[in-house]
């Protein structure tokens, strides 16, 4: 079992709104992930300092010296956003409980059980230095409530996996049996701009029966591509359209399943 570690006053309301919701024990707590932000604020001043040296040593070349402080005014504005916005982040909380999640804010605390989610949908999102070099890549879910309640929750806490893990197996042991239920019974299944029945797939307007259908593979740029056989050719589709796509992933490895 997790321990949450917060003040008194926290740890009362976390408590409180896993009993209200029914969440069960804690499994574990996730923080943002700190040692980035501080690479990152470490780098943006080194950016900052650089360019005003440079500049004292090129005092003849006016234009240079000019171009020199624009981009060191600019490293400046950049690295204290990230400081003005680092103390508010630092406060964000997750955790992981056997029943739900709990995501907690300075201003919020929102509780979702499992068995209450009726979609996920996930995003690649770009990670920039100062908001300009890619540092690369990571995964974030929008998380919606039967009850229309959303919640975004970003892939920099610490032991994302473990959350991640959790919901997605939830996900799939409450929605695959339907699907694939509803799929057998002769039921058209959407899943965003995908729509899949016994003839085959729909995706924006073009049809690919399952004998063309060769796989649904996700791209380095956070867009899903349908491999066909044969000529036909189906644009990339934006991931972050496609709600469930753990289930829709699963649906269709049981199709290939049977079918073969």
């Amino acid at each position: 079992m997790a321990q949450i570690t917060a003040t008194p006053n926290e740890e009362t309301s976390i408590q409180q709104a896993a009993s209200a919701f029914q969440l069960g024990e804690p499994i574990a707590e996730h923080q943002i992930k700190r040692a980035g932000i501080y690479i990152r604020i470490g780098l943006g001043i080194l950016v900052t300092l650089l360019p005003p040296f440079w500049a004292y040593i090129s005092m003849d070349d006016t234009l240079l010296v000019t171009l020199l402080f624009t981009l060191a005014f600019c490293s400046l504005l950049l690295t204290a956003f990230q400081l003005f916005s680092l103390p508010y982040a630092y406060d964000w909380r997750l955790y992981t409980f056997r029943e739900g999640f709990l995501f907690t804010a300075p201003d919020k605390i929102e509780a979702f059980r499992w068995d209450a989610i009726e979609s996920v949908k996930e995003q690649q999102e770009e990670r920039h230095f100062l908001r300009l070099i890619p540092l690369g890549q990571s995964t974030s879910y929008l998380i919606r409530r039967h009850d229309g309640c959303t919640i975004h929750i970003p892939g920099l806490f610490t032991n994302f996996s473990t959350f991640r893990a959790r919901l997605i197996e939830t996900l799939k042991q409450r929605l695959l049996p339907e699907a694939i239920a509803a799929y057998e019974a002769g039921k058209e299944q959407q899943f965003g701009p995908l729509t899949l029945s016994q003839q085959g797939i729909t995706c924006k307007g073009q049809d690919i029966s399952w004998q063309h259908f060769k796989a649904l593979t996700q791209r380095r740029d956070g867009s899903l591509k349908l491999e066909t056989r044969g000529t036909t050719s189906v644009p990339p589709i934006a991931m972050s359209t496609v709600p469930n796509l753990a289930v829709l992933q699963a649906l269709l490895t049981h199709i290939r399943e049977q079918a073969a």
